[in-house]
C-alpha cells in the first residue's frame, strides 16, 4: 500500500513468500488481505511452519500531498529473527520526484514488538 492509497478494483490479495536459511517462522509466508476502503487493508498472515495465525492490517491515516507526507500504520506478524510476537508500525514517507526530478523517495518508520 502506498501513501497514495488503493487506485485499483481488485479488493482481494493472496500473496506467499518463500525464503532459505530463515528460521522457520520467517521461512514460509502466505497472507490473504480485503481492501475495506482505499485506505485500509486488512487480512491473516499463516505462517505453516510455525503452524501461527495473525492478523494483519494496514491503514493511511494521511494521504500524500504536494507538501505533506503520507502517514500509515499497521500490524504484522514480527519475523525478523523473533520465534513469536506481533509488531504495529507506523511509517512517513514522501515522495520527492517533483522537487528532485529523480525517482526518489523518503520514509521513516518505527516498529514496537509484543
Amino acid at each position: 500500500m502506498s501513501g497514495a492509497g488503493n487506485q485499483s478494483g481488485y479488493k482481494w490479495t493472496l500473496g506467499v513468500r518463500l525464503l532459505t536459511h530463515q528460521i522457520p517462522r520467517a521461512a514460509v509466508r502466505t497472507t490473504l488481505t480485503y481492501q475495506l476502503h482505499p485506505r485500509l487493508q486488512v487480512g491473516v498472515e499463516y505462517n505453516p511452519r510455525a503452524g501461527e495465525f495473525a492478523p494483519l492490517m494496514n491503514f493511511l491515516i494521511l494521504k500524500e500531498t504536494r507538501r505533506r507526507p503520507a502517514l500509515m500504520f499497521g500490524t504484522s506478524t514480527d519475523r525478523i529473527g523473533t520465534p513469536k510476537g506481533q509488531a504495529f508500525f507506523a511509517t512517513v514517507s514522501k515522495n520527492l520526484k517533483d522537487a528532485s526530478g529523480r525517482p526518489i523517495a523518503l520514509y521513516v518508520g518505527a516498529s514496537f514488538s509484543t
